[in-house]
């Protein structure tokens, strides 16, 4: 319910953030943007309560998106989509993947454990580049959503019959759905994305500039919070 105090409408008084070089604002679109879901914060107690935790800001306390996550999502394309890296980039994965690779290091630093590809690299090879490592500051609300709004209410149906807790094997999971509450930030509410770049002047050439429009691009396309597909 919009009548909610939860959700009441609120006036945003939010100004540029001035240590970063580079803002990117983007807009929430349907169905909106869940963040900080694995913050678990059920009482057990209220029957209606609010059962996912979300991400807010210990000192304004409004919804954010941590730096860490803006930095993951953007890096993930680089480990998961490299061919379309290369697409963004207008090369030839075949010719440009190492550069691809020393890109990702100079952007975002040491190369992830568990990512497979960073053997398309000498030791060598690492050792030369600069690793500038780009800054990636939390991404905040700077544009409130219809009527003033920011948080809404969504659900997630889980059709497990449960009895004290368990999985009732018994049954065929249809009959007993468990609705999940949990909040969201609704549709048509803005995000500045904040980022401190560098030039880049070896390998692939990249001025800040084209660092921004890769990013908003990556993020345009991919999406982020949980609720993306």
């Amino acid at each position: 319910s919009c009548n909610e105090t939860l959700i009441k409408p609120i006036t945003l008084n939010v100004e540029r953030n001035t240590f970063a070089n580079i803002n990117i604002n983007l807009k929430v679109l349907y169905p909106g943007l869940l963040t900080g879901i694995g913050y678990a914060h059920e009482s057990g107690i209220a029957k209606e309560e609010i059962k996912l935790g979300f991400s807010f800001d210990y000192v304004t306390g409004m919804p954010f998106i941590p730096g860490s996550t803006v930095k993951g999502v953007l890096r993930s394309a680089f480990i998961n989509h490299p061919e379309y890296i290369a697409e963004l980039l207008g090369c030839d994965f075949n010719v440009c993947k190492k550069d691809i690779k020393k890109l990702e290091y100079e952007i975002f630093g040491d190369f992830h454990s568990c990512d497979n590809n960073k053997n398309l690299l000498t030791n060598e090879e690492v050792e030369n580049l600069s690793n500038s490592e780009d800054i990636f500051l939390d991404a905040v609300i700077i544009e409130a959503g219809q009527e003033g709004r920011i948080l809404g209410f969504d659900y997630i149906t889980s059709h497990l019959a449960m009895i004290e807790g368990k999985r009732d094997e018994s049954m065929d999971g249809l009959t007993e759905p468990n609705p999940i509450k949990m909040l969201k930030v609704i549709p048509g509410v803005t995000f500045q994305f904040n980022f401190i770049l560098k030039d880049i002047n070896e390998g692939i050439n990249m001025s800040i500039k084209d660092k921004e429009i890769l990013f908003t691009t990556i993020l345009l396309d991919l999406g982020i919070g949980a609720k993306t597909n």
